[in-house]
């Protein structure tokens, strides 16, 4: 059998999530001197991340670098396949660690992939938000575009850090790249306030979305409500 024959064999155990099934055939491989090329290391990738298997897709990723390797068309593809298996399986670290090998090969990472990293790294209960605001400084080093969606995650995530500076920071970067806030950025914007006790700022708030004619919400006014009254229940607190 060649090369072909055992790619075909693994692809096929890998998508009847026969993981073991399928290194046993990469070792026949090996036993017969059958050398793996690309495909037969994506093939076993994709079958390591069906399996829910981050760790041994991240070791086939090692190897097929290591043998100086690659798909000819979509070479980024094994990368990013490894990395969506390491954030479902939430180990972040194993995900960053396989966004720098992509990077360190000059392989552009997508928006995508970055966007889904950094609402990882906002899901991670320690350094999370350093992270992401290192993901988001790379992404505008790299002139990629950042969602609406996105940039409301961090604002949020801020907010519950109580990081109100680096929310109005986020707020910023939208303006720097031309992302137009709407009525969920201010609300959120607000909430970070609200979350920091900071009132006055919540309300300056207020009149910087009335200034740009973006109309507030009931749910608007109901977290200004929640500003003032944090903030009071903190002032009675020192007095």
């Amino acid at each position: 059998a060649d090369a072909v024959t055992y790619t075909s064999l693994i692809d096929a155990c890998g998508k009847a999530q026969q993981l073991e099934r399928a290194f046993q055939l990469l070792g026949q491989m090996f036993i017969a001197g059958v050398r793996p090329d690309a495909f037969t290391y994506w093939a076993l990738i994709a079958a390591c991340a069906e399996g829910c298997d981050a760790d041994r897709a991240f070791a086939m990723l090692r190897q097929m670098e290591a043998e100086g390797v690659k798909l000819s068309l979509q070479p980024e593809t094994p990368y990013l396949v490894v990395i969506t298996a390491f954030i479902d399986n939430k180990q972040l670290d194993g995900a960053l660690k396989v966004l720098q090998m992509m990077r360190d090969s000059r392989l552009q990472p997508p928006s995508l992939i970055y966007m889904e990293l950094i609402d990882a790294c906002l899901q991670t209960p320690s350094g999370g938000l350093e992270r992401a605001f290192r993901l988001l400084q790379q992404m505008r080093e790299e002139g990629l575009e950042v969602d609406l969606e996105t940039y409301h995650l961090l604002i949020l995530a801020c907010g519950e850090a109580r990081e109100t500076g680096k929310a109005f920071e986020v707020l910023r970067m939208m303006k720097d790249a031309s992302v137009v806030a709407n009525s969920d950025t201010y609300d959120a914007l607000i909430n970070a306030c609200a979350e920091g006790s900071e009132a006055d700022r919540a309300f300056d708030v207020l009149r910087q979305m009335e200034a740009e004619g973006v109309k507030p919400s009931t749910t608007t006014y109901a977290l200004l409500i929640s500003a003032r009254g944090r903030a009071q229940q903190l002032e009675r607190a020192f007095s």
